[in-house]
């Protein structure tokens, strides 16, 4: 595993138990909050798992910032990502128009 992506996994990680923590909720009430199997927050906590985005914003929700768990996760909030993926499409229309 390359080191920013062991990198990202750790900071995850402790995204997810600290913000856990602070609710002062178990890891299964987390998953239950946020409607997702207890095994995930499980493989969260101890292997820095990052899962599918629909579960990395359903955890947000919980801990009340979608966008800053989604950054944590390694995903480019939904707004960002728009943004990047019109910057990358002009970009390759500005090429072909060469």
């Amino acid at each position: 595993m390359a080191s920013a992506e062991v990198w990202i996994r750790r900071r995850w990680l402790a995204y997810v138990r600290s913000n856990r923590l602070e609710l002062s909720i178990s890891r299964c009430e987390l998953a239950t909050r946020a409607g997702v199997d207890p095994a995930l927050i499980t493989l969260i906590e101890r292997d820095g798992h990052i899962p599918r985005r629909a579960n990395v914003r359903a955890l947000g929700k919980v801990f009340g910032d979608v966008a800053k768990t989604e950054l944590a996760a390694g995903y480019l909030p939904a707004a960002e990502e728009k943004r990047e993926s019109d910057r990358l499409w002009r970009g390759c229309l500005a090429v072909v128009a060469k």
